[in-house]
């Protein structure tokens, strides 16, 4: 729907610029000097060039190298005109290992474009798989992370930072999520997850802590209800978020209220939790799998596997759950679930889906997979454990044993 919608206002600038030529009163103006730079990403580019403040800049982009040197063209394929634009400049959802052209001209007081810079090529591929490296951070501190998690934007400001929690109720923020500020603590006890979602960030851990933040610095503590060990957690996005954690627990969680414990039915241990389509999954310890459509009446599904699943995210119109020995197993609907071969000995302890899924584990290791069923092992560059994955804003966020923390873009 988001790639239709995108092509029909790209028709529709076109037709505007063939039909009207000139949109304003204003004059042609010169190319920025030296060209555009542009950087592949994975799913994006980002274009920049030295920009003049007095003039207009209008980018055009395709896959085909033609269209973007004809000024009268209406057809723009896999593209189209982006008006009046700042440096740097991200163009989103593009097609990886697809080859894309790039040319601007500019213009001033909504006049006709001039000349146009040459035409530059890209093209957009996937994070973290090779060639494209996963980079290592200096360690924030010796203790474990647990948790990561990206906020609305991969911001330049203080303003919704990547924040990490772990043992000891350390937290941390990160505005590149490769140089990180340590939080004031609010608890000294393990936090285990953490999660940002449309307006709040919430943290959870041992003793059934449940913290939250609006900005990703200040943290408060709230009443979840529970002593019990929380250790994932969910939000449907529409303010409310699922917790679940040892012995079966499941608490329900809106900011500023206290939480609220649901009977999963389980007493075994749930590591995590995702929800899609007005159904939420939490998976855990011996193979169990839980589900609810309102995060109070939870209904136990066979997972086909005894082993401990750890991880869960959705993503590619399905449920991918990852766990103990390489365990992989995935579901369309949540209910019905499917073994799949294990990928690696190793134990697996999360998985996160941008525009890929990616899970990692013990001794540094570290899969992708564009499908969830065909897996490449990934050069992590650490033996250390990894325990945590988030994606956001194109890339990936892993966290680890003492402090080790990876990006990739």
């Amino acid at each position: 729907m988001k790639r239709i919608a995108q092509k029909v206002l790209i028709v529709a600038l076109s037709l505007l610029v063939a039909s009207c030529g000139v949109v304003g009163s204003g004059k042609s103006a010169n190319p920025p000097v030296g060209g555009i730079n542009v950087v592949a990403g994975d799913s994006r580019v980002t274009v920049s060039w030295v920009a003049d403040p007095s003039v207009q800049y209008w980018l055009t982009y395709a896959t085909d190298s033609g269209s973007v040197t004809s000024a009268s063209s209406n057809s723009f394929p896999g593209g189209g005109i982006l008006m009046n634009v700042n440096t740097p400049l991200v163009v989103p959802t593009l097609v990886n290992g697809t080859t894309y052209y790039f040319t601007m001209d500019a213009r001033t007081s909504g006049g006709p474009g001039g000349s146009s810079t040459p035409v530059v090529s890209v093209t957009p591929r996937y994070a973290g798989v090779a060639p494209a490296p996963w980079n290592a951070g200096l360690a924030p501190g010796a203790n474990d992370l647990r948790g990561n998690t990206f906020g609305t934007t991969f911001a330049t400001s203080v303003a919704n930072p990547v924040v990490a929690v772990g043992a000891g109720g350390v937290m941390f923020s990160s505005v590149d999520g490769v140089t990180w500020k340590p939080l004031a603590s609010v608890v000294a006890t393990d936090l285990n997850a953490v999660l940002f979602n449309t307006s709040a960030y919430v943290a959870v851990g041992a003793g059934g802590a449940i913290l939250s933040s609006a900005d990703g610095l200040t943290w408060q503590l709230a009443s979840s209800g529970t002593a019990n060990a929380l250790n994932g957690l969910v939000s449907n996005g529409a303010g409310l978020f699922v917790a679940v954690g040892a012995n079966g627990t499941i608490v329900r969680y809106t900011v500023g209220a206290a939480g609220a414990v649901s009977a999963s039915g389980t007493s075994n241990t749930l590591n995590a939790v995702a929800y899609y389509g007005g159904r939420f999954v939490a998976v855990g310890a011996g193979g169990v799998i839980v589900t609810s459509t309102d995060g109070v009446n939870w209904t136990a599904v066979n997972s086909g596997t005894a082993l401990d699943l750890n991880g869960i995210a959705w993503g590619l119109n399905q449920y991918v759950a990852v766990g103990a020995a390489g365990t992989i197993v995935t579901s369309l609907d949540g209910v019905t679930w499917t073994v799949k071969p294990a990928i690696g000995a190793k134990n697996l302890a999360a998985v996160a889906m941008g525009s890929q899924f990616v899970a990692v584990g013990s001794g540094g290791s570290l899969f992708t997979s564009p499908d969830g069923i065909t897996w490449t092992a990934q050069a992590s560059g650490t033996a250390l454990d990894l325990k945590s994955v988030a994606s956001g804003n194109g890339g990936y966020s892993v966290v680890g044993a003492a402090g080790t923390n990876l990006t990739a873009y």
